[in-house]
């Protein structure tokens, strides 16, 4: 049963990573949450600046853990902009 216990290991070792991976996703995304409580609408992006002319932004949805749909927008409430 040598195989069959050295096979086991080797996926564990591969869930571990993909945890691992998850985590680290779950962890940027926790970020990105953290920074938007509190804001007038925590469902809009925030704005990190404006890319200078003849700079060109990475495409939207790169990265771990990127939403490629930004969802719903958040309607002002009176008074906040």
């Amino acid at each position: 049963m040598p195989d069959t216990t050295e096979a086991l290991s080797a996926l564990f070792r591969e869930k571990i990573e993909l945890v691992d991976a998850r985590m680290a996703e779950l962890a940027a995304l926790r970020a990105e949450l953290t920074e938007r409580v509190g804001t007038g609408c925590p469902l809009r992006a925030i704005d990190r600046g404006r890319p200078q002319a003849g700079v060109k932004e990475p495409p939207r949805g790169s990265g771990p853990g990127a939403v490629t749909d930004p969802g719903p927008r958040c309607r002002s409430a009176p008074g906040v902009r």
